[in-house]
C-alpha cells in the first residue's frame, strides 16, 4: 500500500467559504485632522521646555502613528526623553505613548501615539504578502506587519525564540501564527513538532497533523519530558555530526551518506507552569544544555507571562514582547522599556539585528486552524509518534497521578507548604534526614534542611544527631495526617448538584456561572466544539485524552441541562 504524500496547503485553507482571495489590507482611519492636532501638541510641549526640534515626518501604522523629530543643535536625546511624561499628558488619548530614543538606525527621535481606530489583519492577508511568499529561510516564522512591510524571522539562524507578555497580549495567537508558518511551507520530513499546551486550547485545533511527534502535552511533568528528550536528541545529533566532521545540520545534510534528519521545533505555551520550586533548577539546566541546539536543528519557541530570570532569558537568541502593564518585563526581555505602551492583541516589539521593531500580528482564529488541519489531513497522512517519547510521557503521567494523590491527602498549616511533602517523605522512609528529603522531593540539601527545621519547630521531629538523623514523634503528628485520604468519585448526579449550587450562588468568578449566563446559543456552540474535540482525540490521541475530552463534553451538556431545567430523570426516561 502506497503511503500518501504530503502536499503543502495553500492559503485558501484559511479563507472563508466563498472567498476567492485574501481580504485587502484595510486603510487606516486616522484623519489628517488627528495628525495635525497631535503635531501641534508636540510643538507645544517643545515650546514649553524651550527645546528646538523639527517634526519631519509622520507614519501611520496599524496601531500607532509615529511622529519623527529631528533635534536642533544643542538638543540631546536625554533632553527629549525627559519630556516623556509631558508628551504623554498631551497625546495620551487612546493608550500610552512610546518614545524611541533614537529610532533604530536613525539620528531622529520617534514618538508613537496610539490611533483612535486600530487596524487588524486576517491571517490569510499576511500570508499572501510577497515578502512571505518569496522568503527562502529554512525555518521562516511570520511575525506581523507594520506601516510598510511584513516582518519575518528565520528561526534557523539562531536557536530559540522567547515570547513574553501578560494576558491579552496575544501570545497564544502568535504561537498559532508561527505554527501556520511551518505548516504552509514545511513537510513532516523537513520539520517535526512537539507541543506543550498548559492552557489546553492553544494548539487544540492542530490535533492530528502529521508533523507531530506526540499529541500536545498539557501537564508540567510532560513538558519537562519534552525538554529532556530534546536535550538527549541534541547530544545524539552532536555526536553524529562530530563523527562526520561537520559543524551544523546544514553541512551534514550536504554529505553524500547523510540520513534525513528533520528540524525539530518545540513550542511551549507557557513555560511558567514548569518553573515551580521542585522543577525550576532542573528546567534551567535543560535550557542551558539546549543553548546551541539550533546548530543541530532543534529549536524552542516558548511563551511566558511572568518576568523571567536572566538564566531563562539568556537561553534565547530571539525575543518578542507583547503588552505588559509595567516596564520591568520589557526591560528583562528586550533590554529596554517600551512594551508597557503596547495595545495588546498582537501588538508586539521584537528584538532584531536592526534594533527593537514594532509590528502587528495576524488575527488567527481557532476555526482557521481547524480548516488548515483538515486540509493537511485530507490526503490520509497521520502522525508517526515517537515510541521513546510515548514511553517517557506515560511514565510522567503516572508520576503526575501519584502527585495528585499526594496533594489530595490532608495537609498541615505550615509556613512553607512543601513541609507537608517533606513530612510524608520521612514518614514513608521512617527516617528523618536531609538525604531522604532530597531524594523524595528533588530539592537542594540546604532547602531540605530548612524543611526539616520547620518540622522540628512544630515538634514533629527532634534535633539532628551526629549523623544528621532526627527522631520522628509520630504521637504528636495529627491523626488525620497519618491516615490516608479517601477519594470520592464524582457521578453525574453529584456533579449536576455541584454545578447547580454554583449557579444558584452566582459567583462572578465561576466559569460555570459565566457559561450559564451566556445562554443556550453559546452553550450549544461549545457543545459542538467539544464534540469535535472528542472525535479528534479518539482519532489521533488515544484513550486518556479521549476520556478527558468526553468529560469536557459532559460538563457542557450538564450546564445546558441546568439552563433548560432538564433533570437526569428526564434523560433517563429517553434512554
Amino acid at each position: 500500500m502506497n503511503t500518501p504524500c504530503y502536499n503543502l496547503p495553500g492559503i485558501d485553507a484559511l479563507l472563508d467559504s466563498g472567498e476567492q482571495q485574501p481580504p485587502a489590507i484595510l486603510s487606516t482611519q486616522v484623519t489628517s485632522g488627528e495628525i495635525d492636532n497631535a503635531a501641534r501638541s508636540i510643538y507645544d510641549v517643545l515650546g514649553e521646555a524651550g527645546l528646538a526640534a523639527e517634526l519631519t515626518n509622520s507614519i501611520v501604522g496599524p496601531q500607532a502613528t509615529r511622529f519623527e523629530l529631528s533635534p536642533k543643535a544643542g538638543v540631546t536625546l536625554e533632553n527629549l526623553g525627559a519630556l516623556h511624561d509631558r508628551f504623554a499628558e498631551k497625546l495620551n488619548r487612546y493608550g500610552a505613548i512610546r518614545m524611541l530614543l533614537p529610532i533604530p538606525g536613525r539620528d531622529r527621535v520617534g514618538i508613537e501615539v496610539p490611533n483612535s481606530h486600530r487596524n487588524f489583519f486576517p491571517a490569510a492577508t499576511l500570508f499572501a504578502d510577497a515578502a512571505w511568499k518569496n522568503a527562502q529561510g529554512k525555518l521562516d516564522l511570520l511575525l506581523g506587519r507594520d506601516a510598510n512591510q511584513v516582518h519575518l524571522l528565520d528561526l534557523s539562524q539562531g536557536s530559540h525564540l522567547l515570547v513574553a507578555g501578560y494576558d491579552g497580549a496575544g501570545k497564544s495567537t502568535l504561537l498559532r501564527q508561527f505554527l501556520l508558518s511551518i505548516l504552509l511551507k514545511k513537510s513532516p520530513e523537513e520539520v517535526r513538532l512537539l507541543l506543550f499546551d498548559a492552557k489546553g486550547d492553544t494548539f487544540k485545533p492542530f490535533a492530528g497533523i502529521p508533523h507531530l511527534l506526540l499529541p500536545a502535552a498539557k501537564e508540567p511533568e510532560a513538558g519537562i519530558v519534552l525538554l529532556d528528550w530534546c536535550a538527549q536528541e541534541t547530544r545524539r545529533r552532536q555526536k553524529l555530526l562530530a563523527e562526520k566532521g561537520v559543524r551544523n545540520l546544514g553541512e551534514y545534510q550536504e554529505t553524500a551518506s547523510a540520513e534525513n534528519i528533520p528540524e525539530i521545533l518545540l513550542m511551549m505555551d507557557e513555560i511558567a507552569q514548569l518553573l515551580d520550586v521542585r522543577h525550576q533548577e532542573h528546567v534551567y539546566e535543560l535550557l542551558q544544555s539546549l543553548e546551541s541546539a539550533g546548530k543541530v536543528g532543534i529549536h524552542l519557541v516558548v511563551a511566558t507571562a511572568t518576568i523571567p530570570s536572566e538564566t531563562l532569558v539568556g537561553t534565547f537568541d530571539w525575543r518578542i514582547c507583547g503588552q505588559c502593564p509595567q516596564s520591568s518585563l520589557s526591560q528583562a526581555i528586550l533590554g529596554e522599556i517600551g512594551a508597557e505602551a503596547l495595545l495588546g492583541k498582537g501588538d508586539i516589539l521584537w528584538k532584531s539585528e536592526k534594533g527593537v521593531l514594532r509590528c502587528q500580528g495576524a488575527e488567527v482564529t481557532a476555526e482557521e486552524c481547524v480548516k488548515m488541519t483538515a486540509a493537511i489531513c485530507a490526503n490520509g497522512l497521520k502522525p508517526k509518534y515517537d515510541a521513546s517519547l510515548q514511553k517517557a510521557l506515560a511514565a510522567a503521567k503516572e508520576a503526575q497521578k501519584a502527585a495528585v494523590k499526594t496533594a489530595s491527602e490532608p495537609s498541615l498549616p505550615f509556613a512553607e507548604p512543601t513541609a507537608n511533602d517533606a513530612l510524608r517523605a520521612v514518614l514513608a522512609a521512617d527516617k528523618a534526614s536531609v538525604d531522604v528529603v532530597v531524594a523524595a522531593l528533588g530539592v537542594s540539601q540546604e532547602r531540605a534542611g530548612n524543611l526539616l527545621d520547620e518540622l522540628t519547630f512544630h515538634e514533629y521531629l527532634g534535633s539532628p544527631d551526629a549523623q544528621g538523623i532526627r527522631k520522628i514523634f509520630r504521637e504528636k503528628i495529627p491523626g488525620e495526617f497519618l491516615g490516608k485520604a479517601v477519594a470520592t468519585r464524582k457521578t453525574l448526579e453529584t456533579l449536576l448538584q455541584e454545578l447547580g449550587k454554583k449557579i444558584a450562588e452566582g459567583d462572578p468568578n465561576s466559569r460555570t456561572v459565566a457559561e450559564y449566563n451566556k445562554g443556550v446559543h453559546a452553550i450549544g456552540k461549545k457543545i459542538v466544539e467539544e464534540a469535535a474535540e472528542v472525535w479528534m482525540a479518539a482519532e489521533y490521541e488515544g484513550p486518556e485524552n479521549t476520556s478527558l475530552e468526553i468529560s469536557q463534553l459532559l460538563y457542557h451538556l450538564l450546564v445546558l441541562m441546568l439552563k433548560k431545567q432538564i433533570t437526569l430523570e428526564d434523560i433517563y426516561k429517553q434512554l
